[in-house]
C-alpha cells in the first residue's frame, strides 16, 4: 500500500492548455512550445499529457478552467513515456498568486459539486 504524499487531492479533469517550456527560468532560452491537456488537477499541480517530452526547466501554462484562462507557472517533477507515444508529466505549481490560487480552488469546488463522489 502506497502512502499519499500530495498536499492537495487531485481530481480527474481534462482541460486544454498551452505551454512554453524554458530551459532554466522564464526569460531564458525557450526549449519548446505546444498544446497539451490535463489529466488531473489540484491546488498544487497537474498531470499534463503532451506529445513531446518536457525538460526539467520552468513551464509557463495557460490553462482553460471553464470560461476563464488562467496563467500559471510550474516545474516538471516527473515524466513518463506512454505506449501510445504521448508523455505524462507531473507539474508542481510555483509562485502562484492570489488570483490563480482562487481560480483553481473555485474550479475544483465546482467540479466536485457537479460530480458527487469525486475526491
Amino acid at each position: 500500500m502506497s502512502i499519499e504524499r500530495r498536499r492537495h487531492p487531485r481530481i480527474d479533469s481534462i482541460n486544454l492548455l498551452a505551454y512554453t517550456s524554458y530551459e532554466y527560468e522564464e526569460g531564458g532560452r525557450i526549449a519548446s512550445q505546444g498544446m497539451g491537456r490535463t489529466l488531473n488537477v489540484s491546488e498544487s499541480g497537474i498531470l499534463l499529457e503532451t506529445h513531446e517530452a518536457l525538460g526539467k526547466g520552468l513551464l509557463c501554462l495557460t490553462l482553460a478552467l471553464e470560461e476563464d484562462l488562467v496563467d500559471l507557472k510550474g516545474k516538471v517533477v516527473r515524466s513518463t513515456h506512454a505506449e501510445d507515444g504521448s508523455f505524462s508529466s507531473g507539474i508542481e505549481f510555483v509562485n502562484l498568486g492570489e488570483r490563480e490560487t482562487e481560480a483553481l480552488k473555485q474550479y475544483i469546488a465546482a467540479f466536485k459539486a457537479s460530480r458527487p463522489g469525486q475526491q
